[in-house]
């Protein structure tokens, strides 16, 4: 496969992820959302653990071509920019004032920390992935049963947190799904399959529709359940990620026609997309372009609808933005 065919398939994957990203935002703007959209919805939950499987990818590439020490200072300063402007933003833009005035302490933690806005905790994420990065890759190549091991004892916790969710420490329950250990699995897979030769992955993929299929399912146990730990530490989220990431990398299958080059265009703008959809929402919300009926059919055409509209408006602005002294932002 040549490396452009290559750069396609991840460019695609990345447009993938981030149409779930949005389509799980966006249904905030449907009343009704059809059970076709709810369960849709629920299938994307693997699309954060699928952009830290592919952040934890590429860098383990691009380490292997350089030092990681000036890898790590460009790297960090990518997700600085976007994550000081786009926080200060929407910080303004939802702060109230009598809390700057009575709990200004509470500033940081809750706007500045992974808590703000919708997407803000995967620099969290990010950032710490960068930090302990050089240790998790240590431990991956020391013992190769040791991915296999954390992804064994994950699980465990997973089953735990989700269906313990009422009697858990206070700090684990204020830390959520925030603190990068609930993510080490993806973070091991992303150097596994970066190095695809050394640990001979196998190929086989039978199974992945099945238990990607199994997500909603056990989210359903929960739909009415207002304390839920987070839909991000449900064992099917991981398993399906996991088996669906593997197969995906080993193959690289790719979309052609138009389908894929709008995919492709949404993964090379994945970034200016997860920033600023939360914001282009609000907006649509502010102009009421809501769909507030009860068909099923139409509800469900909609939220796609609003989804692909929403990522394409962001591109054509995100041209915009990459074309001023602001590039940095996205």
């Amino acid at each position: 496969m040549k490396s452009s065919d290559r750069e396609l398939f991840y460019d695609q994957l990345k447009g993938v992820a981030i149409v779930g990203v949005v389509y799980i935002h966006s249904l905030s703007l449907i009343s009704h959302p059809s059970y076709a959209a709810l369960f849709t919805s629920d299938l994307f939950r693997i699309s954060v653990p699928f952009f830290i499987v592919t952040f934890s990818f590429f860098i383990e590439k691009s380490i292997k071509k350089r030092d990681y020490k000036n890898f790590y200072v460009k790297r960090i300063t990518s997700l600085i920019y976007p994550f000081v402007f786009w926080s200060v933003l929407y910080f303004i833009l939802s702060v109230d004032i009598s809390e700057i005035k009575t709990t200004p302490h509470a500033i940081l933690t809750k706007h500045f920390s992974g808590y703000g806005w919708a997407g803000q905790y995967f620099f969290i994420l990010c950032f710490q992935v960068l930090l302990f990065f050089p240790l998790i890759r240590t431990i991956t190549f020391k013992n190769k049963a040791y991915p296999i091991f954390i992804f064994f004892l994950t699980s465990v916790t997973f089953l735990y947190l989700t269906y313990n969710s009422n009697n858990l420490p206070t700090l684990i329950s204020k830390i959520s799904d925030r603190a990068v250990i609930y993510w080490l699995p993806y973070v091991f897979l992303g150097i596994v399959l970066a190095n695809s030769s050394t640990f001979k992955v196998s190929k086989s993929y039978l199974l992945v529709t099945v238990i990607v299929l199994s997500v909603p399912l056990e989210y359903l146990l929960f739909v009415d359940r207002d304390d839920i730990f987070s839909p991000y530490t449900m064992c099917t989220v991981l398993v399906s990620t996991c088996v669906a990431a593997t197969a995906l990398f080993l193959v690289k299958p790719q979309l052609s026609g138009m389908p894929g080059r709008v995919l492709s265009i949404f993964g090379q703008r994945s970034m200016a997309i997860f920033v600023m959809n939360p914001l282009i929402i609000k907006f649509f919300d502010f102009c009421s372009l809501t769909f507030e009926g009860r068909n099923q059919a139409v509800s469900y055409i909609y939220s796609f609808g609003i989804t692909v509209m929403i990522c394409l408006l962001i591109c054509l602005i995100a041209e915009l933005i990459k074309r001023s002294p602001m590039n940095k932002i996205i």
